[in-house]
């Protein structure tokens, strides 16, 4: 009688319920069951159609596909946001711009009441062209304003202005050798050592060597049987030469008087040129011409 009052105790115990899992839980398990399950196709066949889709399936409900999916997401959302800023970038300049077109149309109709006519595409040339004008002239000005500067800085420094051009007689600083003086005065921006081209400008130079202590250098020398002036375009052939001079008749050979000097304190006019050793030393003369640019 026990046995069997056990017996029917046991046969009616019901099994302990299990665990209720969370939803959350139970699809990923059923993926994972599902990816379980895959039927595979026997050695050396090939997979029907159910098998392919169920295999298709179980990858793309793989963590590795929701992995991907996710990046592929973010990269959306990055990309979108990228864009819409460079997109109100743009919109921003452009609105600048059309605030920028519409001041100067109005600038260009209240300014040339002739240009009321036109389109504003129109006036927007016209005031392109007026713009570039008023840039070349600003360039233009600073240029001769650091023209003018130089100038001012060269007669601080002892220059001379004659005949619009500006001469430096070196006059306090040690002599020279011919050459040095040529690389002196070619140191200087637009210089040169003295190219005579007038009788008026040598008139002009024996009168500024009236009571100075030293001869001058001026840019002539011989080459081969011939007296030419360092500056090669210079054709000026007047000279003026002391009586007696030059006494280098010959050619130019080493140790001979091949340079030419302008004597102190000259005593006749358009007579004040000497032949002299290129290795003596004197003062040196430097000229600087008017730039052309700012004679036209």
């Amino acid at each position: 009688m026990a046995e069997a009052a056990t017996a029917k105790t046991t046969g009616n115990v019901k099994p302990a319920a299990t665990a209720k899992q969370p939803r959350r839980f139970s699809r990923v398990n059923k993926l994972f069951q599902r990816k379980k399950s895959v039927p595979k196709a026997a050695p050396g066949e090939k997979p029907t159609f159910k098998e392919r889709l169920v295999g298709a399936k179980a990858i793309l409900y793989s963590p590795y596909a929701l992995y991907a999916a996710m990046m592929v997401l973010v990269g959306c959302i990055v990309v979108s946001t990228i864009m819409i800023v460079l997109y109100n970038r743009e919109m921003r300049k452009r609105t600048i711009f059309l605030k920028g077109v519409n001041e100067i149309s109005d600038y260009m109709g209240r300014k040339y009441p002739d240009l009321q006519s036109l389109e504003d595409v129109d006036r927007i040339k016209v005031a392109t062209n007026l713009s570039l004008k008023l840039a070349e002239e600003n360039k233009k000005n600073k240029e001769l304003q650091v023209a003018i500067d130089d100038i001012l800085g060269r007669l601080e420094q002892h220059w001379t202005v004659y005949n619009k051009k500006l001469y430096l007689f070196d006059i306090f600083k040690p002599p020279r050798t011919w050459q040095d003086c040529a690389d002196y005065c070619a140191g200087k921006p637009f210089s040169g050592m003295i190219n005579v081209g007038s009788r008026d400008e040598e008139l002009y130079l024996e009168s500024q060597l009236k009571g100075s202590t030293s001869d001058f250098w001026i840019g002539m020398y011989k080459r081969a049987h011939s007296w030419s002036w360092i500056d090669a375009t210079h054709w000026f052939t007047e000279k003026y030469w002391m009586p007696g001079q030059p006494d280098n008749k010959g050619f130019a050979r080493p140790g001979t008087e091949n340079c030419v000097g302008l004597i102190k304190n000259c005593a006749t006019q358009l007579k004040c040129w000497h032949d002299a050793l290129c290795s003596s030393k004197k003062k040196c003369i430097c000229k600087m011409l008017p730039q052309e640019k700012w004679l036209t």
